[in-house]
This record gives C-alpha cells, sequence and structure tokens, in this order.
C-alpha cells in the first residue's frame, strides 16, 4: 500500500503579541484513502525569517507520520485482529 503526502500552506495570523503563527496542513493518503488530515503551525516573531519554522515543523510533522505508520503496524498484526475475534466472541446478546 503507497502512503502519500500533501503539504499546503495555511494563512498566517498575527497574534497580539506582534508574533505571527504560521504553518502546514498534512494530508495522509493510504491507497488514496485519507488517513490523516491536521495541521501544524508555529509562532514566530514579526519581521524574523520564516525559515526558522522549517525544522520544528518538519519535526511535528515527522512525529505525526510516524505515529500513523506505529498505529498501522499495530491495526494490521494478526494479534489484535484475533483479540478483536474473542472480543466478538465474549459479547452475548
Amino acid at each position: 500500500m503507497a502512503l502519500t503526502k500533501e503539504l499546503t500552506k495555511i494563512w498566517p495570523t498575527l497574534g497580539d503579541r506582534n508574533m505571527f503563527r504560521a504553518g502546514v496542513n498534512l494530508v495522509l493518503k493510504e491507497d488514496s484513502i485519507e488517513v490523516v488530515n491536521e495541521s501544524f503551525t508555529v509562532d514566530y516573531a514579526k519581521g524574523s525569517n520564516p525559515n526558522l519554522i522549517i525544522p520544528d515543523l518538519i519535526s511535528k510533522i515527522q512525529a505525526r507520520v510516524d505515529r500513523y505508520k506505529a498505529e498501522k503496524a499495530i491495526y494490521g498484526a494478526p494479534a489484535y485482529d484475533n483479540a478483536i475475534v474473542d472480543i466478538d466472541a465474549g459479547v452475548t446478546l
């Protein structure tokens, strides 16, 4: 299965402390099915270089991608499937 990403910039806002909040929206798709749609922002001082936010945004986005992959590994594990079958069998109507 192919995991793809789409990053789009979000509108920067100027807050009351003369700080901009800028960032990106991340959409992850697994075989064309959207599995993550989340925005990531960072504050930086008005007049400073927006490149200063790059490492922080990359770190936040990568952590989210890694979390998705870890969740996917659990979801697809046979032991998890077996547990769900056992839970289903244990519930009586």
